[in-house]
Order: structure tokens, then C-alpha cells, then sequence
């Protein structure tokens, strides 16, 4: 947990994560302010955004990619098939046209990623035969 940016004095050593639950949360999300006890301070929570991978550009992932942005997620779709992962079906979402695993190699999932597979089990790569 990041120290809480305090104005005024510095916060007291008993302060422990139970003692700061009753934090009053303000309108907008993460910011909050203390006025228990002791002059008020402010606590602004800086996580990074999920990263929400969608692997296959089908229906389902255009209706996702929409809903995940809504709520902050950036948000990345895999499919390496031209014509499903293209920017009219997906506008403003970072695509790649490589296969799943080798997307994923280049950018691999992190502590803050989620992954939905909406593809099929084969492989379309020369050679590949299909892996069902």
C-alpha cells in the first residue's frame, strides 16, 4: 500500500490499515478523506488500469471491448484474422494480428491482465494441423 499524501502533521504510527477503513468515500472513486480524529488528511489510491486481453475479434468481443472501456479497462483483442480484428469492428482498441501465443510472448500478461478466449481450439498456421 502506497502512504497515504498527508497535509499537515504526519500521520500517527498507530495508524494501521484497519484503523484507516472508515474513510469516507468522496463522489468520483479512490479519493478519500479522514475526519475521525486529528486534522483531516487525503489518500489518493494509484493503481494502473486492468489490462483485459480478448483473444478472438468474434460478436461477443466487440460487445466486450465496449463494456471494458466503460470501466477503465484497457483493453486489447489477439485474432490473427484480418478481416474479424480490424479498427471499423473495433474502433480505438489496440489489436494484433498475431496468434494468441505469440502476441502473448511479445506482451505478456501482467499482475493487473485478465484474459477471455473466444476463439476456436484450431490452428491455421501453415503446417498446423487442428489441435481439437
Amino acid at each position: 500500500m502506497f502512504p497515504p499524501v498527508r497535509t499537515g502533521s504526519s500521520i500517527p504510527a498507530s495508524t494501521t490499515r484497519r484503523s484507516a477503513l472508515p474513510l469516507r468515500p468522496r463522489p468520483r472513486g479512490s479519493q478519500h478523506e479522514r475526519r475521525d480524529r486529528g486534522p483531516p488528511w487525503f489518500l489518493a489510491l494509484a493503481n494502473p488500469a486492468v489490462d483485459l486481453v480478448i483473444v478472438g475479434a468474434v460478436h461477443v468481443a466487440q460487445a466486450l471491448t465496449k463494456m471494458a472501456a466503460l470501466v477503465g479497462f484497457r483493453v486489447r483483442v489477439i485474432d490473427p484474422r484480418t478481416s474479424f480484428a480490424t479498427n471499423e469492428r473495433f474502433p480505438g482498441v489496440a489489436l494484433s494480428h498475431e496468434y494468441p501465443d505469440e502476441a502473448l510472448a511479445h506482451a505478456p500478461l501482467g499482475r493487473r491482465s485478465a484474459i477471455v478466449t473466444l476463439s476456436t481450439t484450431e490452428d491455421r498456421r501453415p503446417g498446423a494441423g487442428s489441435r481439437t
